[in-house]
């Protein structure tokens, strides 16, 4: 038996690779597409590179309107975060299973979701069933879910290179954590400004976002979760002249270890995960590129006390749409790898 899938606000480009992934999932039914400014033109119109998909958009508010639990299975909201506030309510109301991946569901304290993104978010009951999806860690909690708050892609290469300190964290100072990250232009998403032209980026490379990026409060609460510490993380993401990818850089103080021991510990705590790769060497973007991957290493400086932790996924796959399918499978009891490049 196929799960029958809808996604919401397909013609971004998230919603483009949820549809490159889709395509290829063997256990999957392709219900429906909808987008609030192509409704009834052909997908392929605006995708030419899926052919063999003779579908059309649908409105989002109609097939939101008329569609219900006996058409499909599971909604992945690929929208603004104050649309998704809405749209995941109405889903959730027919018992719909929904995979957000937007911001609107990735908080357990609805307070600060609406001081970040000055939104009004008045669904305690879908915010009480939701779960933050970093697959990885949250596994046993996405199995039993219907509601998955999709990871930010810059909190799912930062979490998941702070996780395994959690074998180390007396010996570490997480109440000084520096982040540094670099992201592709696709990260800024499909809606055309100024700041998203060809020219203002080529041969260019800048940081954005401060003194508080949105996905600050995302990554302290995440080290909230796995750590039991409330702590201020100093967070400072960049955009580089390429297409795609993440590459994070997080700094913190460190006594007592050895570079050895960290790797030993990064290499155990991961070892079963299909997806994250601890390396030897510093990885690259590239490396990731179009995978569901996320590769890892470390370095200890001993003249300074510091430990630095590489982070490098693909942030439209392993930061979204894979990460979304990746949590699906583990929704639907299907092997966590189908649909998915590792």
């Amino acid at each position: 038996m196929k799960v029958r899938v809808g996604i919401v606000g397909a013609s971004g480009y998230t919603g483009a690779e949820l549809i490159k992934i889709l395509l290829r999932h063997k256990f999957v039914e392709l219900v429906f597409l909808s987008s609030r400014t192509l409704v009834g033109q052909p997908v392929t119109k605006v995708f030419p590179e899926f052919p063999n998909l003779k579908m059309n958009f649908v409105s989002t508010e109609e097939i939101s309107q008329s569609i219900t639990s006996n058409d499909v299975d599971v909604v992945f909201l690929a929208l603004p975060h104050d649309a998704a506030v809405e749209y995941a309510k109405i889903f959730y109301s027919k018992s719909i299973k929904v995979i957000d991946l937007s911001a609107a569901y990735r908080f357990r304290d609805k307070k600060i979701f609406e001081e970040v993104y000055k939104i009004q978010h008045p669904y305690d009951d879908v915010i009480k069933e939701s779960v933050w999806g970093l697959t990885e860690l949250f596994r046993d909690e996405i199995r039993k879910s219907k509601v998955i708050g999709n990871p930010g892609c810059y909190p799912t290469s930062i979490s998941l290179g702070l996780a395994p300190l959690m074998e180390i964290k007396d010996k570490v100072d997480l109440g000084d954590v520096l982040i540094d990250s670099k992201s592709g232009v696709s990260g800024k998403g499909k809606k055309v400004s100024e700041d998203s032209l060809f020219v203002e980026h080529n041969e260019n490379f800048y940081a954005y976002g401060l003194p508080y990026h949105r996905h600050t409060p995302e990554v302290e609460q995440f080290i909230k979760l796995n750590f039991g510490i409330e702590t201020k993380v100093t967070f400072v993401p960049h955009i580089v002249p390429m297409d795609r990818g993440i590459f994070s850089a997080i700094y913190l103080k460190a006594e007592g270890i050895n570079e050895k021991k960290v790797f030993d510990i990064y290499r155990s705590w991961y070892d079963k995960e299909v997806f994250i790769h601890v390396v030897d060497e510093i990885p690259q973007t590239k490396w990731v590129s179009n995978t569901n991957n996320c590769m890892i290493s470390v370095r200890y400086i001993e003249r300074t006390g510091r430990l630095i932790i590489f982070s490098a996924i693909d942030n439209l796959i392993k930061g979204a749409s894979g990460q979304a399918v990746q949590n699906m499978n583990v929704m639907f009891g299907i092997d966590e790898k189908e649909g998915l490049v590792y």
